[in-house]
């Protein structure tokens, strides 16, 4: 029997939302976890105090995973919410596993903060860090997780086409009264933009006579400083003592939901029960549980509804499942190319990791980039002495660039990824990164993690890479990724122009996007980058770097899952 873990997130909407899918989906089979109570091991530990520059939201999100890896075993199904994105490291690493191996992730979505800066503000571009992050697992996990399910036609509507699971079986829907007096309107919702207070404030200044009662709980608002309940002052204002607050009204004559995201509470189950009218959000999960009950978007739709005008109509939400279809014959033959310019200190090292991998690649060619030199030519020759997959390849001197795509030409493999000489492979690289570009025949590329060690130790934790993400900053710091073959067939190459701004491989994955390809993540740091004095970091100013990026975002420009997901 396949256990179901519910994690229980620290946002009442959010579990409350968690608890209705459970029942509606697994019943009574659901295995409660509390990881507040599951203890980092040491690994874990020594981790994630080796992370620099990592914003708050992954680590949250990093720890979460490390507890569900303990707490879970292969085959079970972890039900978990879209809040802070706290599944998106778990659920973007189960497919860097063989299938035997992974859990099935299910997220309830309508609780990310994604999902309400779109219903508030119309857009996710351009929001300052932290937020910024936390937005990046929240995508990450809506984008990894097995399915996605919601009690909102809202939530599917605004998530597009990244809903793996379209729909959900809702019970038959209570009956609800009409509304008659608005004498005494109660909003129960926090306030909030979430439940739309302002709104439901600007609606009882046209209903003469009306009281409004609004819930103690105040939320800190998105957009002002200060409150929610802070930020409505001069919608209060107007209303004077017709609004008021209190935790519960005995008798309202009406109760308005503003909230599009969350199921109703028990609270307001058992008065619309007991015969109370209700005005709910269009598409909501209120709008499933009371399918009779008038519906609103607009002020106006709800001062209609409150005076008992006919009820708002809205068009159903589009289904557009996602679609994950396995590609098991990719990551079987893989070609490794190695630039060479003079400096050999590190070379041995290097091919030593990447010969040892757990999956051994087919073949490493080595580009010597015009070294002219003796030291170089004894080190190559060396190298292909040892191994016979090693195939060595010379030039005229013309940059990082050109060596690359020399050696891309030269591939045999069914992908490819590069390694700088002077670079380290963990052992599990090209398995767990195989492995991810075959359970998805939509990516063309997979990175991972990156640990620096030299004259800087830490590691580095990024999101995947996407137009979005793309456009802000290039997470893959190393140009070692696994690469499908096809991007070679679809024209993408390093650009030699490029190679003395160091920006060059910010430029290959933007064009692998461009070209409708998907980047995938293991989030491990797998490959250790070495920092010294000849470093690109260290030698690249700020002005190479700004003409890097502004060539690498231009290539994203305008790209986004439809309308949306950038």
């Amino acid at each position: 029997m396949v256990k179901t873990h519910l994690v229980r997130p620290g946002d009442q909407r959010a579990a409350r939302n968690l608890s209705a899918v459970a029942r509606l989906i697994f019943g009574d089979a659901v295995v409660h976890l509390d990881l507040d109570q599951v203890k980092l091991d040491r690994g874990s530990k020594r981790a994630m105090e080796a992370f620099k520059h990592t914003p708050e939201p992954l680590i949250e999100a990093w720890m979460t995973h490390r507890k569900l890896l303990e707490a879970t075993r292969p085959g079970d199904t972890v039900l978990i919410s879209d809040w802070r994105g706290l599944g998106g490291v778990f659920a973007l690493a189960q497919w860097s596993l063989p299938p035997g191996e992974r859990r099935t992730v299910v997220t309830v979505a309508g609780d990310s903060a994604a999902l309400q800066w779109l219903d508030v503000a119309g857009t996710i571009a351009d929001l300052p860090t932290p937020l910024a992050s936390q937005l990046d697992w929240e995508i990450a996990q809506y984008q990894w997780s097995h399915e996605v399910v919601a009690v909102s036609e809202y939530v599917f509507d605004l998530l597009g086409d990244l809903v793996v699971r379209g729909d959900l079986e809702i019970p038959a829907g209570r009956p609800s009264a009409a509304v008659s007096d608005p004498s005494v309107v109660w909003a129960p919702e926090p306030v909030g933009r979430r439940s739309r207070t302002g709104d439901i404030l600007r609606a009882l200044t046209s209903l003469s006579g009306a009281r409004l009662v609004v819930s103690e709980s105040d939320e800190e608002d998105e957009v002002w400083s200060g409150t929610s309940w802070d930020a409505l002052r001069h919608s209060r204002a107007v209303l004077g003592d017709r609004v008021e607050r209190a935790a519960n009204v005995a008798q309202p004559t009406v109760i308005v939901l503003g909230d599009p995201f969350s199921v109703p509470d028990e609270e307001v189950e058992t008065m619309v029960d007991r015969g109370i009218p209700v005005v709910v959000p269009a598409r909501s999960a209120a709008a499933a549980w009371w399918p009779t009950a008038p519906t609103w978007t607009t002020t106006d739709e709800l001062v209609d509804a409150l005076n008992g005008g006919p009820a708002a109509t809205s068009t159903p939400a589009h289904r557009r499942p996602r679609r994950r279809v396995e590609a098991p014959e990719r990551g079987r033959r893989i070609s490794v190319g190695v630039p060479v310019f003079r400096d050999v200190r590190f070379l041995e090292e290097c091919l030593d990791s990447i010969l040892g991998q757990d999956l051994e690649p087919t073949e490493v060619i080595i580009v010597d980039d015009g070294s002219g030199s003796e030291e170089v030519d004894a080190a190559l020759e060396s190298a292909r002495s040892k191994d016979g997959r090693i195939r060595i390849l010379r030039g005229e001197h013309r940059g990082v660039c050109v060596a690359r795509n020399r050696a891309l030409e030269e591939m045999t493999g069914d992908s490819f990824l590069f390694v700088d000489s002077d670079d380290v492979l963990e052992p599990t690289f090209l398995g767990r990164c195989a492995e991810m570009l075959r359970s998805d025949d939509r990516l063309m590329a997979v990175a991972t993690w990156t640990r620096f060690f030299g004259a800087y130790e830490g590691i580095e934790a990024k999101p995947p890479f996407d137009a979005r993400v793309g456009s802000r900053e290039n997470p893959i710091i190393s140009t070692a990724a696994l690469v499908d073959m096809s991007a070679r067939e679809l024209g993408v190459r390093f650009q030699p122009e490029l190679a003395f701004l160091y920006c060059e491989d910010w430029h290959f994955w933007s064009q692998i996007i461009a070209a409708g390809g998907r980047m995938g993540l293991v989030p491990e740091p797998l490959i250790r980058h070495r920092v010294h004095q000849r470093s690109g970091g260290f030698m690249r100013t700020d002005l190479a770097y700004a003409i890097g990026k502004a060539r690498s975002v231009a290539l994203l420009e305008g790209l986004s899952v439809p309308g949306v997901w950038k």
